[in-house]
């Protein structure tokens, strides 16, 4: 079970795109007021992950759903200072749009069903904020 990911060359509407987007145009962007947690994970890591996966799949258990989970999930308002900081720019959100009708606040973990079970022998290698930088460099 994978969370939000992101990487090079991904065009999908997500909200690291479009902060993305904003840090060059300048524009305003209206967001709820961020206290989402948000468990991101760059591509990289991903790939990883499957690798793993079919390397050990001999030795996983076929009624276990396995989370490819980050233990570090900052809030949204948290992010985007993460954001901000790995690509030197300064991101125009006014916060105070309100949460959607089934807004998730704390993604389910592993840690919260025993339905779930964090892949063995994975973690995250990159660091959200290198990854960022990464992707989206300086938006300058």
């Amino acid at each position: 079970m994978f969370y939000n990911t992101y990487g090079k060359d991904d065009i999908r509407p997500k909200v690291l795109n479009l902060w993305h987007r904003i840090s060059k145009s300048g524009e305003l962007l209206e967001m709820s007021k961020g206290e989402q947690l948000i468990d991101i994970t760059h591509i990289d890591d991903v790939v990883n992950a499957l690798d793993i996966a079919i390397r050990d799949i001999d030795y996983l258990d076929s009624d276990v759903i396995y989370t490819i989970e980050n233990t570090n999930r900052p809030t949204l308002r948290e992010l985007s200072n993460i954001f901000e900081n790995a690509t030197n720019t300064k991101l125009n959100i006014k916060w105070n749009r309100p949460y959607r009708l089934n807004e998730i606040f704390n993604p389910i973990s592993s840690l919260d069903s025993n339905q779930l079970c964090k892949l063995p022998n994975w973690n995250p290698s990159i660091d959200l904020s290198e990854g960022i930088r990464r992707v989206f460099g300086s938006a300058l």
